[in-house]
């Protein structure tokens, strides 16, 4: 019992020992705080993409759109797991607007790989069933740019004939227009073996949508599908230009498997494919489609935690220190201590059990502070913005309304575990250091 009596009396009788508390309690606080704000970043993002991107997607390998929907829909509607599908034709090029000049300000900061966009052409009827397209427009608070009939998004309501266009509302507000602002799409596709043919299209904007995902609101214009089919179908039968399309966006029945349904799907249309003689394709979940920026936040969350663990072994080194500190301070004591009767095995539990106690209070503290930091990181980030402007966490930027987080209890107990590991071997060297001291001389030392 003397043991734990004496390993107790030398911890409080030191303050110095406060200090490696409060290094333990530091190093936990901060692997659990940051590694739970990636956590929820990660779950914010994936529900994000998740709702910008369809369950399932076809995606055609060829550098021109293809004419065969019809035997899509024939496919997609025999299997029981495909609840809905719309057709779309994605493209890229660059984003002229009116009133753009060499010297806009705006444009010098974004820098000039902005001025390129994502362009989809979809059928809004259609797309409402495998995306959240109406509550994207409605989650527009800005009257000015929500579209003036969510129903028909593309309606302008100019005499004109010139075709609407939805843009997202970060890159809306990044480039300061207002709903009805002229837009200019600058591109160009090759046929086979021809020379490349300009795509010079002019768009009137009809209003913004706000899917929350950053990214996708920023790089992403929405046309009508017709309009698309009418550009790359120029030269073409009516009826061949009507099916035209290079991507379906699948949305599946709930609770079905997606990469049963993928793989699936893939050997049904391999098997068309031979028989039709028709272009190849691939499907891909969602997961599939986003798969290098999920990675890549995966691979930053990794080092982080990586970076983090030195603070750990930071700690480590200076409850080693503190201890080492403390066994030449005691020397007088071990020396007593030994000649009354205690064993070697005893002075060094008094050491370890030093180290163990600072180990348990400060991961104790440590786990107590993140969990009531988790709970108020968004008030803090607001009174911060609030009173100092300082953004810790600029939700904006990332279409969030609050600091995310999501508490992994697992890495908790790895966290605890380590710490209590690490601190305790930091602990025994120097017990061991104590407890092969020679009594005799241990009694002669004098400090």
């Amino acid at each position: 019992m003397y043991v734990y009596y004496l390993a107790l009396k030398y911890l409080l009788s030191r303050p110095i020992n406060l200090l490696s508390i409060l290094g333990v309690t530091l190093a936990v606080w901060a692997l659990i705080v940051i590694v739970s704000i990636f956590s929820g970043f990660i779950v914010k993002m994936e529900k994000h993409i998740q709702g910008t991107t369809s369950d399932l997607s076809f995606i055609h390998i060829g550098s021109s759109p293809r004419s065969d929907l019809t035997l899509f829909q024939k496919l997609l509607e025999a299997d029981p797991e495909v609840q809905a599908f719309a057709p779309r034709l994605v493209w890229h090029g660059m984003l002229d607007h009116a009133g753009k000049n060499e010297l806009d300000l705006r444009r010098l900061q974004r820098g000039p790989e902005r001025d390129f966009v994502q362009v989809i052409g979809i059928d809004p009827k259609q797309e409402q069933k495998v995306s959240r397209l109406r509550a994207w427009l409605a989650a527009v608070e800005d009257a000015s740019l929500r579209p003036v009939n969510p129903a028909k998004p593309f309606e302008t309501g100019s005499d004109d004939e010139i075709p609407g266009a939805l843009l997202g509302l970060a890159r809306a507000r990044d480039l300061g227009l207002p709903r009805g602002s002229s837009l200019t799409l600058v591109s160009g596709h090759q046929v086979r073996n021809e020379d490349v043919t300009r795509i010079q299209k002019r768009f009137r904007l009809s209003g913004c949508w706000s899917s929350g995902f950053y990214h996708f609101d920023e790089n992403t214009m929405l046309v009508p599908l017709s309009v698309m089919r009418d550009i790359f179908g120029e030269g073409r039968p009516a009826w061949q230009q009507a099916q035209l399309f290079n991507e379906i966006a699948i949305q599946l029945v709930e609770g079905a498997d997606l990469n049963q349904a993928k793989k699936r799907l893939q050997e049904s249309f391999d098997k068309l494919s031979q028989k039709k003689f028709i272009w190849g394709g691939i499907f891909w979940t969602w997961r599939d489609r986003n798969r290098n920026f999920l990675q890549n936040v995966e691979h930053q969350k990794f080092l982080m935690r990586l970076m983090l663990f030195v603070l750990v072994i930071v700690v480590g080194f200076l409850i080693f220190a503190t201890l080492s500190m403390m066994v030449v301070e005691k020397i007088r004591d071990i020396g007593i201590l030994s000649a009354l009767g205690g064993t070697r095995t005893g002075v060094l539990v008094i050491f370890a059990f030093s180290g163990l106690a600072i180990a348990i209070i400060g991961s104790s503290l440590g786990v107590l502070s993140a969990v009531w930091t988790c709970a108020h990181l968004n008030d803090f980030n607001v009174w911060l913005k609030d009173s100092f402007d300082i953004h810790l966490f600029r939700t904006s930027v990332y279409g969030l309304k609050e600091v995310p987080h999501q508490i992994e209890w697992l890495w908790v107990g790895i966290v605890c575990t380590v710490t209590l590991g690490l601190s305790s071997l930091s602990a025994i060297i120097p017990g061991f250091r104590a407890a092969r001291m020679d009594p005799v001389k241990a009694l002669r030392h004098e400090i």
